[in-house]
């Protein structure tokens, strides 16, 4: 949705669907904030192509319990089948894309560099590549369709008018990421410090100051939100809004793909549209065929020598035993060793499943190590069962606090 050339220059069975607030453990780092990034994969990056809009829509969909890391490329390429621009999906377009197709597994059409260009639409020979290109691109996905088993559910846009900013608090505070969509200026946002946008106009350390006006429209995820106090005001009297954000041009914008937005001098003024998903159905077939299966983990570190560690079962193919899942059962082998027969005589603990509205989510919560070994146990309901083992180097990819960017929430909110 923004203007890339200035950014570059500077089945029956339904097994998964989590309802809005459902394996929602994580605490707010304050009673006044919430931060779900933990329940993210790392930031990936748009490129040049003005997909933002499906990265964001992905991200949201990735959030729910169940769901592997899904092909931006995949969606893009079909909602681009028969465009010759570089101009992101509006979302009113993007929600009845979502309703209606489901999407493949990343691993199927990867993010690369080769994809979707734009085209000179006042050149004959330019239109006529752009248009084969494109259509082929998109020929290419739909080869893919057999693979496409994660459906987006509940798809809601929103104007800002339909929202206020207790609407944004209390859909974050309920464990749903929000697709927004802003009006922007692209240089702003790139050389924003942290990736904080405070307002348009910025204020440098000699003294000078520049008011930066929209060129283009650009589209991120929402995942938390804090109370600040207003960095301006030295008596501490005032409290600023902010917006936690989760960008797509990759880790080194902000703090590694994130940033904050301010809502009462920004936020409220810019944003222009809101997506949201309820939840995310895995479609799999009724076929007598091992499935294939891994495992999604999520961490927070609480403190030091103090971790929590969510896992959820994905099935990556479109097919289950007759009549699906029975349970899953997850054993955790604390620390970074090997899963010798010692330490396999000594777990941490074990824990069963028996809810596919939640990904088979269960959480384990007083580790004293960053990693682990997880043995997954799938039994099926027609008899059977299915063995896996994982290493988890690394349980935990943030730790929030309340102090974040120097600026301490206010005590007691």
């Amino acid at each position: 949705m923004m203007r890339f050339a200035q950014r570059l220059a500077a089945a029956v069975l339904v097994f998964f669907a989590p309802g809005l607030a459902r394996g929602q453990e994580w605490q707010p780092v304050t009673p006044n904030s919430i931060d779900l990034r933990p329940m993210l994969p790392p930031v990936r990056d748009q490129i040049f192509r003005g997909s933002c809009a499906v990265f964001a829509a992905v991200g949201a969909m990735e959030f729910h319990p169940g769901v592997p890391h899904l092909s931006e490329a995949y969606a893009y390429a079909l909602l681009k089948e028969g465009a010759l621009t570089l101009e992101g999906a509006n979302f009113p377009a993007l929600r009845e894309f979502l309703e209606s197709t489901p999407m493949v597994a990343a691993e199927r059409m990867p993010y690369e560099l080769l994809g979707l260009f734009s085209f000179n639409e006042k050149n004959p020979d330019e239109l006529a590549i752009g248009r084969a290109f494109n259509q082929k691109r998109g020929e290419q996905a739909r080869m893919l369709a057999p693979f496409a088993i994660y459906h987006a559910r509940g798809v809601r846009d929103f104007t800002p008018d339909q929202i206020d900013w207790a609407w944004i608090e209390r859909t974050l505070r309920a464990g749903q990421p929000i697709v927004m969509g802003f009006s922007m200026n692209s240089e702003h946002w790139t050389k924003a410090a942290r990736g904080v946008i405070w307002g348009d106009t910025v204020n440098y350390a000699d003294g000078s100051s520049r008011t930066f006006s929209p060129d283009g429209g650009h589209a991120v995820l929402a995942v938390g939100y804090r109370t600040i106090y207003d960095p301006a005001d030295p008596g501490k009297q005032r409290t600023l809004r902010q917006i936690l954000i989760r960008n797509s041009w990759g880790p080194d914008w902000g703090d590694q793909g994130y940033g904050w937005i301010t809502w009462e001098t920004y936020a409220s003024t810019h944003l222009k549209a809101l997506l949201t998903i309820d939840r995310v159905e895995t479609i799999v077939g009724r076929q007598d065929q091992a499935p294939v299966l891994d495992l999604r983990v999520q961490g927070m570190k609480w403190k030091a020598l103090n971790y929590s560690c969510a896992f959820s079962c994905i099935i990556k193919s479109n097919y289950v035993p007759e009549g699906g899942i029975e349970s899953v059962e997850y054993t955790l082998y604390e620390g970074p060793g090997p899963l010798d027969q010692s330490a396999m005589r000594a777990p941490f603990g074990t824990q069963t499943s028996r809810d596919a509205g939640t990904g088979f989510r269960v959480v384990f919560d007083g580790l004293s190590e960053s990693s682990c070994h997880i043995r997954m146990t799938v039994r099926y309901r027609l008899g059977g069962e299915s063995i896996l083992y994982f290493p988890v180097p690394e349980i935990c990819q943030w730790s929030p606090a309340p102090d974040v960017d120097g600026f301490r929430s206010p005590a007691g909110n």
